[in-house]
Parts: structure tokens; sequence; C-alpha cells
């Protein structure tokens, strides 16, 4: 009997062994394939990347492109859809915030109307300010109306000087106009 189970944990002794080693073959099997992997990857990165192109022939270049193309498209067609998604949620908040605001019955302009003044009512003359004008406009109708005038005065475009010419001689004795 005894020798009966020496055997049997003998038996089982050599089939753990065995079982150990063939976990080990296996798992350094599984290591070697996935090294060889992650090389292969890595080796796609960088040819999707442009950067190691050598050992590639005209079709593998040209399956290459045609790939980047289409991600390329993948990537603006993505990029589309999250920019339309942007605006029609500005466009949901604008319709939120008229609904919140209420419409007033006189649309008010984006600008101002221009009115030219004449140059009778102007209340400066030549850079010389009348003060009693100034104050009798702003007592009589209760504000004061400021206005800027921008530019030269109306009368400097009919008094235009030409330019003089300076004439200058060398030593040769011909002269020369200078503007």
């Amino acid at each position: 009997m005894k020798r009966t189970l020496s055997r049997y944990n003998e038996c089982i002794d050599s089939s753990d062994a065995a079982v150990v080693e063939y976990r080990k073959e296996e798992e350094s099997k599984m290591v070697e394939m996935l090294k060889d992997e992650i090389a292969n990857l890595e080796a796609k990165q960088l040819r999707l990347l442009g950067k190691d192109l050598t050992g590639l022939n005209t079709k593998e270049l040209q399956l290459l492109e045609h790939q980047l193309n289409e991600s390329l498209l993948a990537v603006k067609e993505r990029k589309d859809e999250l920019l339309m998604q942007q605006l029609e949620q500005s466009r949901v908040q604008v319709e939120e915030l008229r609904c919140l605001f209420p419409l007033t019955e006189r649309v008010v302009p984006s600008f101002l109307p221009y009115r030219k003044m004449e140059r009778k009512n102007a209340l400066v003359d030549n850079g010389v300010k009348c003060h009693n004008l100034v104050s009798n406009c702003a007592n009589e109708k209760g504000y004061s109306d400021t206005t800027l005038h921008l530019g030269l005065p109306n009368d400097v475009h009919q008094k235009r000087k030409a330019p003089e010419k300076e004439t200058i001689s060398n030593d040769s004795g011909s002269e020369m106009a200078l503007l």
C-alpha cells in the first residue's frame, strides 16, 4: 500500500512539474508574440506619422496615402459634426435669451443718425469759442447739444497752395529741382 501511495505521489509531483513547465513555455511564447506585435504596431505608427517609410514600395505607399486620406476625412467629418452641435447649442441659447427679455415696441437702431450742422450755427469759429452762445443755447432748451467736427475747415480745399520747388545747383552748373 505504501508503495502504491508513493507511486501515486510521484505521479502527482511529476504531473505538477510538467504543468508548471508547460505554463512557462506557453507564457514565454505569449511574451514573444506580444513583443512582436508591439514592434509591428510601433512600426505602423511611425509609418502613419510619415517618419519611417524606408522599405515601402510604391503600392504600399499608395495604400498608406489612401488610409491617411480616409483618416483625415473622418477627422474633418467629426470636427464639422462638433461645430454644428455647438452652433445649434448657441442658437438654442440665443432663443432662450430672447424669450427672457421682452420685445420693445420700438426697435433700437444699431447706429445714431448723422445730422450735419450748418456753419452759421457752429459754436466754434476759427478756433474762438463764444461762451455766451453756448450758455444761451443750453439755457433756452434745458440741455446741452455737443457736437464734434473732424477734419479740415470747409474753405481749406479751395485755398490749397501748390508746393514750392527748390532748386539746387551742383558743381557742374546744372540745376536740379526738389519737391
